[in-house]
């Protein structure tokens, strides 16, 4: 029996964990980019000595992917739109359009960020946007160089203005309930469903983290973040502790048991005999990804015409496994085919050997 592999792959940065305050409770912090974007620690443009991190994200011309670089901050169950006071960072913007913020909400209340997709939404803090008084898609003086978060407009703070990512960037003309986009004071206040996407934001919204980024939406962007701060406490400055990076590839990993299967001496005419070494076993352990696997073929006489699996033609029969986390790996159960085979009368005699021939496909979780 035969089976192919496929490998997808991802990755996972993990830095570290701390305290922001009594009210927000930071759990972990990562990197990461999508599309052709990439994140670095670098010596270069660093506030605090002797690091900072570098994002950059090519211009997007085409769509998917999205271009974006990024640097997360998790925040502990239970952390509230409320408890969010303000948010900073050192940026040296290299060229581009400067990094800006997004908010994580949990509107389904599940506990994680599932994205606009799973009902979930957040709130965007971009320079363009983020002061109206001071202009509203200014598009001829993006800050570039040394600055404190967004330059001129400020930091994010509750006079700060955000966008839901769910809705259209814009334009800053448009009524309340077309562009969904208020002062953050206002979004902690309450904002109606029909100002916010159909959906209920308020000071007591889940927020799950927060994610300052560069993408290249409007331009090949690059910037050089540092000292990062929630609620004026100092949450990252990318020095202090030894950035620990791990890459783990996504494998298909699948074992077919017996790897030969024994009819044994049979006679012509002999139906639905049971291989002496059956069932069939197939064992995903040691994947971590949803596995999928499918008889593409089976050769030789007389199995072409006459092994079933179950009773059936084997042919396009399929096994789906669903990868089960527990204690971050992935579990499956172990699932089985009872072999079967029919000899036409007249066969002639002698050893007969074929061939089943499976294709293993993985797809991520």
């Amino acid at each position: 029996m035969e089976y192919k592999k496929f490998l997808i792959f991802f990755a996972v940065f993990v830095i570290s964990v701390g305290l922001v305050s009594a009210a927000v409770t930071v759990t972990s912090k990562s990197r990461s980019s999508t599309g052709a974007a990439f994140t670095e620690i670098s010596t270069e443009n660093d506030v605090s000595i002797p690091n900072s991190l570098r994002l950059f994200a090519s211009e997007i011309t085409s769509f998917p992917p999205t271009n974006e670089a990024r640097f997360r901050v998790n925040f502990a169950s239970g952390t509230k739109l409320s408890d969010l006071e303000s948010v900073s960072w050192m940026q040296f913007v290299d060229h581009g359009y400067i990094s800006h913020v997004d908010v994580l909400l949990d509107i389904n209340g599940n506990g994680v960020y599932d994205g606009t997709a799973g009902g979930d939404d957040a709130l965007v803090f971009e320079y363009a946007k983020v002061k109206p008084s001071l202009g509203c898609d200014d598009v001829d003086d993006y800050p570039l160089g040394s600055v404190d978060t967004f330059g001129d407009k400020g930091i994010v703070d509750n006079d700060a203005w955000a966008w839901l990512t769910s809705g259209p960037a814009g334009g800053c003309a448009s009524p309340a309930t077309e562009f969904f986009w208020h002062v953050l004071s206002a979004w902690k206040a309450g904002v109606p469903p029909s100002e916010a996407n159909g959906k209920t934001i308020n000071g007591n919204t889940k927020v799950v983290a927060l994610e300052i980024e560069v993408d290249g939406w409007i331009a090949e962007s690059e910037a050089f973040i540092d000292d990062v701060k929630i609620n004026n406490a100092l949450v990252e400055n990318f020095d202090g502790a030894q950035v620990v990076e791990v890459e783990i590839v996504a494998l298909t990993l699948v074992s077919i048991a017996p790897t030969s299967l024994n009819f044994g001496s049979l006679s012509p005419g002999t139906t639905d005999n049971a291989a002496l070494n059956g069932p069939i076993l197939f064992d995903a352990t040691g994947s971590n990804t949803n596995v999928n696997i499918e008889v593409a073929s089976v050769t030789g006489f007389p199995f072409a015409d006459g092994l079933e699996f179950d009773g059936f033609n084997p042919v396009g029969q399929d096994w789906d496994f669903i990868c089960v986390v527990v204690n971050n790996v992935c579990t499956y159960p172990v699932q089985s085919t009872e072999p079967t085979l029919s000899i036409p009368a007249g066969a002639v005699i002698g050893e007969h050997i074929g061939t089943v021939t499976y294709t293993v496909t993985g797809s991520p979780p």
